[in-house]
């Protein structure tokens, strides 16, 4: 017994580190997943070191949180000089996350009269208060999330520069998408593929009704498909240049040239907290690939958790976003695993993937939302690889044809934005003729529970399903 404990842990360490920080957290905010954490960390008691540096990490995360705690004495009513973050339109406002020159994070009611552009710097006259005076709960956590202390309403907004060359670059492209691409096309491109989510307004309703608002969000899904592009297109180029790969490993510096434009594009995409994890995640598994380090997809998704705790404090579990894409990514990799062990052809496969997934949403969808969407299903089905497989190239090529002349550059984004128009139009569809159903709120642990439950089934269905092909296969020899 004590040697199975032994290897679990020799293969998985940061599940248990990870599980020991969660510990910490749900002990503090006395919550009752409490005992789902413990459980799991009590294991790591057969491997002292594990206890050691889950202490650590949990000492290092008080210290950035206390680090990051901002005093309460900000100046109520005056002029401050802040960094544009991010934007969203509102009804009546915008909704301005800015970091000030003293490093303090603000969210600003901003009127729309004002034009606030991402990553640009300007000058603000508000009234500030404490988040601390909120009587929201909701709200209050989601701002401490995103690592904010100070909320207010802006009178006055005077823009004082718009940003470093990078910045003006992601800026060029979006105006661009915004002048060629019709209305709510250039949207969605704005928000899923480059990070501005300002206009998101009026399309995130059927998103929203089909459960593929994490289109909108720069995630796995999109830096998957960014390295995906990238690697395979440089991969083919030097394929056919004789003296590079009779000397070098094509796939080596294929993944180099990949995770390098992967880079690039996290840096124009917005850097939202999805797209870091997400490119830490991408990076990491390259590097144990180039380095012949064993790959181990669940090790790297805890190890960057950790790293998220660490550096944004246990405030991050309060993120919504952050919550759904690890869960999802992990659920992501185990069915990838079932997939694998029944050994199904691609087609099958893809089919087997969206469905797991799909039902894999739905206890989370619950948690949050409280409702589920009849064609998640579908939706999903089509309206994932549609975007990866056409609109995600489309629109790095789109950045090329930004830089050429109008008369190059119309043909191209007429292309796009029909693409785009046939992607809205399903999108649009399946939104009508989704049926929402609205299910009672349900507690965390319920939650934790109905997975627990769901892998029993697919573990019970795989291993019938393994035991059918083995008798199968006795029996034909």
């Amino acid at each position: 017994m004590r040697s199975k404990i032994s290897k679990i842990l020799w293969q998985y360490p940061f599940a248990f580190v990870l599980s020991g920080i969660l510990s910490t957290y749900f002990f503090l905010t006395k919550s009752s997943l409490l005992i789902f954490s413990l459980i799991a960390f009590t294991i790591a008691i057969f491997r002292f070191k594990l206890i050691i540096l889950t202490a650590f990490l949990v000492i290092l995360v008080f210290a950035f949180k206390k680090s990051q705690t901002l005093p309460l004495n900000f100046e109520q009513d005056s002029e401050f000089k802040a960094k544009i973050i991010s934007v969203k339109e509102q009804s009546r406002f915008l909704s301005v996350i800015a970091r000030s020159e003293s490093s303090k994070n603000v969210f600003l009611y901003v009127p729309k009269k004002y034009t606030i552009n991402d990553s640009g710097k300007y000058l603000f006259y508000a009234k500030i208060k404490s988040i601390d005076a909120l009587k929201d709960d909701d709200f209050r956590d989601f701002l401490k999330s995103k690592g904010i202390y100070y909320y207010g309403f802006a009178y006055y907004a005077k823009c004082l520069s718009t940003g470093n060359m990078l910045d003006n670059f992601r800026r060029k492209i979006i105006t661009e998408n915004y002048y060629f691409l019709k209305d709510p096309h250039d949207r969605l491109i704005e928000a899923a593929v480059f990070g501005d989510t300002k206009r998101l307004f009026p399309i995130i309703d059927y998103f929203k009704n089909t459960q593929t608002i994490h289109i909108l969000s720069v995630s796995g899904v999109h830096m998957s498909f960014a390295f995906a592009i990238f690697y395979f297109l440089f991969f083919k180029i030097v394929s056919n240049i004789k003296s590079i790969y009779q000397r070098y490993n094509l796939k080596i510096i294929s993944s180099i040239f990949g995770i390098v434009s992967t880079l690039v594009y996290f840096s124009i995409s917005g850097g939202q907290i999805p797209a870091v994890r997400s490119f830490i995640m991408i990076m990491l598994f390259v590097l144990s690939m180039i380095f012949g380090l064993q790959k181990n997809a669940y090790n790297i998704l805890f190890f960057v958790a950790t790293l998220f705790f660490i550096f944004y404090g246990f405030e991050i579990f309060s993120d919504i976003s952050f919550v759904l894409s690890f869960v999802m990514t992990f659920f992501a990799i185990y069915t990838a695993f079932v997939i694998q062990r029944l050994k199904l052809k691609k087609l099958y496969a893809f089919f087997v993937f969206s469905f797991c997934m799909s039902v894999f949403s739905i206890p989370l969808s619950v948690y949050y939302f409280g409702y589920v969407s009849t064609t998640s299903f579908v939706s999903n089905l089509i309206l994932d690889p549609y975007f990866g497989f056409l609109i995600m190239p489309m629109s790095f090529l789109s950045i090329v044809f930004t830089f050429l002349p109008y008369y190059f550059k119309w043909p191209f984004f007429a292309i796009f934005d029909f693409v785009i128009k046939i992607y809205f139009q399903i999108l649009v569809f399946l939104s009508n003729l989704t049926k929402i159903i609205h299910i009672n709120p349900i507690n965390n642990v319920v939650v934790v529970l109905l997975y627990i439950v769901l892998i029993a089934l697919v573990e019970l269905i795989v291993s019938k399903i393994s035991a059918a092909s083995f008798s199968k296969a006795n029996l034909s020899q």
